[in-house]
């Protein structure tokens, strides 16, 4: 992806988080941007009011993102997995 300046002055991965903060994070919620999740990955964004992690499917293969849903239901964490395609859907409701 290419590095995005999203509204709240944080340089995103991507064009794509960028967006999603822009339109469904920023002045509704506080986030954490690239929370580790204790092995070496990180999450896109965690809500510490909600207790939810978020992740943006973007450029991840199919084979990573099933080993993020187990890994997460391993651990007993809410996860929240989107599609980069759907957050630019009209009619896309976040929470």
């Amino acid at each position: 992806g290419t590095r995005t300046l999203g509204n709240d002055n944080i340089l995103y991965m991507s064009g794509a988080e960028a967006y999603f903060v822009n339109n469904y994070l920023y002045n509704r919620y506080i986030y954490e941007y690239e929370k580790p999740y204790g092995n070496g990955w990180f999450y896109d964004f965690y809500l510490p009011e909600k207790d939810l992690f978020i992740e943006l499917t973007g450029g991840l293969f199919p084979s990573r993102i099933e080993e993020k849903v187990l890994f997460n239901k391993l651990h007993n964490r809410n996860c929240l997995i989107i599609s980069t395609m759907d957050i630019y859907k009209k009619g896309f409701k976040f929470l």
